[in-house]
């Protein structure tokens, strides 16, 4: 028995409309929850971070005995030179040089690439120990702390945090989220450290998301988010889009004349 002409049009109709949309499965992040409601899990796979070469470090040091720790102080920063004051801050901070040292007041050169914020914070209060009664109070945050986010998200672009705990999907919340036609499964992070470039891949789709090393930012990641192939439809030149829409409407029409006619 054949199948009449109305009902032909009518799946290829069904069949188009299916293969021009976003599925709802390609819109839904971390499918299944980790871990039962309620149960908590150990976070294992964050890093502190590393200072780098070309970070720019902010030291406040901090003592009860002012004329001690006034040699310790960079020409020109005062009391403005605060949380609210970010042009100043990086203008008065540390460079790290290409041999991850800084240049200290009254103490010269002291390497501090490799280390963490905290092991750095001890060196420094080694450096300056003698030169005090009592040990100072030494702060060391990194102002510089930059990710680039760019692909699949509704505001690309560069953005300094001053959170040194950053995850990617903070990241791309700052970016605008993701779009409707991102690619959840494969989202890759381009990573810089110690003159080595790595690649590592997120799925968004999956709660292992959590657990992979890449899911904590360090200092200049890079994270692109991959189209899905159906985004093709939408960036076609113009004639072949305008061809796709009377496609679909003599498609449309005549859909209608023959049920008109049954």
């Amino acid at each position: 028995m054949k199948m009449k002409i109305p009902h032909i049009w009518m799946y290829l109709l069904l069949w188009s409309a299916m293969s021009s949309c976003v599925s709802y499965d390609s819109l839904v992040n971390y499918d299944q929850p980790p871990l039962s409601e309620g149960a908590r899990q150990a976070i294992d796979n964050y890093r502190p971070l590393v200072i780098q070469p070309n970070d720019i470090l902010h030291i406040r040091l901090s003592s009860p005995d002012e004329a001690a720790a006034q040699p310790f102080q960079l020409v020109g920063a005062g009391p403005g030179m605060n949380a609210n004051n970010a042009v100043g801050m990086l203008l008065n901070g540390f460079l790290v040089n290409e041999q991850g040292e800084i240049a200290y007041p009254t103490i010269g050169r002291i390497k501090v690439g490799g280390l963490t914020m905290a092991a750095a914070t001890e060196k420094l209060l080694t450096a300056v120990r003698p030169y005090f009664n009592e040990d100072p109070i030494i702060d060391i945050r990194l102002l510089n702390f930059t990710v680039n986010v760019n692909g699949e998200v509704s505001q690309p672009g560069s953005f300094t945090i001053p959170n040194e705990r950053v995850t990617a999907l903070e990241a791309i919340i700052r970016a605008g989220d993701l779009t409707g036609y991102a690619d959840r499964d494969s989202v890759m992070v381009i990573r810089e450290i110690g003159g080595e470039r790595t690649f590592g891949y997120l799925d968004f789709n999956s709660p292992e998301v959590f657990a992979s090393p890449y899911f904590y930012l360090q200092q200049n990641d890079v994270i692109y988010v991959r189209p899905l192939r159906r985004k093709v439809l939408t960036v076609q030149d113009p004639v072949r889009r305008a061809l796709t829409y009377v496609s679909a409407a003599t498609g449309v029409a005549a859909f209608i004349v023959a049920i008109s006619r049954n």
